[in-house]
C-alpha cells in the first residue's frame, strides 16, 4: 500500500516532549508510534509532523475503525519553565493515499480572467508613467518542475493565439520531497519583467483578459507521488511608477 499516515501534534507548552501513541484496529491490528515534539507557547504554538509511510501490516485487513491512544510527556530534564492554565496541546491524524504517476510533458491552459485599471491609470499610461514592472510569483508544492506563461490581450478569444503581451516562461523547480517520495516543502521562485510603452498598451482596454500556461515536465519514465493537498500557485501583480500633476 502507499498509505501515509500523518500525526500533526500542535505543542502550546512551553516544553519539548515526546509522544508515545498506539494505534489499534478492529482486526487485532496495532502500530506504535513514538515521537519528539517541539515546545511552543500558547500565542505561538509549534506543529510538529510525525509520518508514518509502513502501514502495510496495519492496512491489513482495511480497519472499519482505529481506535487511538497514549501520552504526551513534556519535558526533557533539561529546559526550564512554567505550565499555566493557558497552555495545550492537541493533534490531528491524517491518513491519506497518494495517487502515483509517469508522466510526458503535459499542458494546462488556465481559464481566462478579465481585468481592469483605474481610469485615471489607464489615461495616463502613455504620458504619467515613469516606470512598470510585472511581478510573478510562484509557489511550487509539486514533486514535478514545471515552466509558466502568462497571457494578456484585449480580447479573450485570441488570448492565447495571438496575446499583445506574453510574459515568461519561467521556470520553477520541483518542490523538496521526504525518502517516501512525498512533498515536505514548497519551492518558491520570483520573477521581476520591466515593461516599455508598447507592453502597456493592453492595459487601456477596459477590460483587458489575463490567462495562464503551465508546463510540467515529463518524469522520463520514473514515478511521482502525489497528494490531493498538492498544488502549484501562481500570483501576478502590475506595478506602476506614476508622475503627479499634469
Amino acid at each position: 500500500t502507499n498509505a501515509i499516515l500523518d500525526l500533526k501534534i500542535e505543542n502550546g507548552v512551553g516544553f519539548p516532549g515526546i509522544l508515545d501513541l498506539n494505534l489499534n484496529g478492529e482486526d487485532g491490528q496495532s502500530l506504535l508510534i513514538r515521537g519528539q515534539v517541539e515546545s511552543g507557547a500558547p500565542d505561538n504554538p509549534i506543529t510538529t509532523v510525525l509520518r508514518e509511510n509502513n502501514l502495510s501490516s496495519f492496512l491489513n485487513p482495511i480497519p472499519e475503525r482505529i481506535n487511538l491512544t497514549g501520552q504526551a510527556t513534556c519535558g526533557d530534564g533539561i529546559t526550564s519553565g512554567r505550565v499555566t492554565e493557558n497552555d495545550f496541546i492537541c493533534g490531528e491524524m491524517i491518513l491519506s493515499s497518494p495517487f502515483e504517476f509517469v508522466l510526458d510533458s503535459t499542458r494546462i491552459q488556465i481559464d481566462p480572467n478579465s481585468n481592469s485599471l483605474q481610469e485615471d491609470l489607464r489615461n495616463g499610461l502613455n504620458d504619467r508613467v515613469n516606470l512598470a514592472k510585472i511581478y510573478l510569483d510562484l509557489e511550487n508544492h509539486l514533486p514535478i518542475g514545471a515552466k509558466v506563461e502568462l497571457f494578456f490581450s484585449r480580447d479573450s478569444a485570441t488570448l492565447y493565439t495571438s496575446p499583445e503581451l506574453l510574459i515568461g516562461p519561467v521556470s520553477i523547480n520541483p518542490a523538496l520531497i521526504d525518502s517516501s517520495g512525498l512533498v515536505i516543502n514548497s519551492v518558491n521562485t520570483e520573477n521581476i519583467v520591466q515593461l516599455n510603452k508598447n507592453d502597456l498598451q493592453v492595459f487601456q482596454n477596459l477590460p483587458f483578459y489575463t490567462g495562464g500556461r503551465i508546463t510540467f515536465q515529463g518524469t522520463n519514465g520514473r514515478k511521482i507521488k502525489f497528494l490531493s493537498t498538492d498544488y502549484i500557485q501562481i500570483k501576478s501583480r502590475l506595478e506602476l511608477e506614476v508622475k503627479n500633476g499634469g
